[in-house]
């Protein structure tokens, strides 16, 4: 799984994910990436359809921001993201993440060497 965003969204994520996943962390969306899961956080539409140009194969959750308006998650999901959540909680994103995984749009994911 890569995170991409804040350190300390990202850092939060790792604490929560189940035994055997990992997270790797990147400031920016990196042109390749053999994660299977992205997460964008403080996702925008463009943000989302860049992803989804460069990493179409991967499964990706879009976080925005705890009061963003829905016009702003109408976008995300319309750009490519395969879900799309509040940020606020990260349990939440970690749930949305499993439930990726369990409606099959992606393999299980792997610890990182």
């Amino acid at each position: 799984m890569l995170v991409v965003g804040d350190r300390s969204k990202a850092l939060g994520i790792a604490r929560h994910l189940p035994p055997g996943w990992a997270a790797r962390r990147s400031a920016t969306l990196p042109r390749r990436t053999d994660a299977e899961l992205l997460v964008l956080c403080d996702a925008t539409g463009p943000a989302v359809a860049a992803a989804r140009r460069r990493h179409g194969t991967s499964a990706l959750l879009a976080v925005v921001a705890v009061d963003a308006p829905g016009e702003v998650i109408g976008e995300v999901l319309e750009a490519g993201a395969d879900a799309c959540v509040r940020d606020g909680s990260t349990a939440s994103v970690v749930g949305h993440l499993r439930h990726l995984l369990a409606a099959g749009r992606t393999a299980a994911p792997t610890a990182a060497p």
